[in-house]
């Protein structure tokens, strides 16, 4: 058999394994312009929401994070304050 035989011996095959299985034959979407202007016009809401819910993310933690900053800053003098104090051999 020829490599064009066998290429359509593989189509009809599947095509039959479809019709057995209750499929329909599957033939190339082709999208009309309203569908194509709706999915532009939600994929650019979709990228505002996103952006909306970024900046109200960074707005409801930035405090928090602010904080937490400012004890990590405080623990870690605190360290260096007793690492000093032990390295001079003064007592706690």
């Amino acid at each position: 058999m020829t490599d064009g035989g066998m290429e359509e011996d593989r189509r009809r095959k599947t095509e039959d394994r479809r019709q057995r299985k209750g499929g329909r034959k599957r033939f190339p979407s082709v999208h009309s312009p309203s569908s194509i202007l709706s999915s532009s016009i939600l994929s650019s809401v979709f990228r505002v929401a996103g952006h909306a819910r970024d900046f109200l993310h960074g707005m409801a933690v930035t405090g928090y994070r602010r904080q937490l900053r400012a004890e990590a800053m405080e623990l870690n003098d605190l360290f260096m304050l007793l690492c000093f104090m032990e390295t001079l051999g003064l007592p706690n």
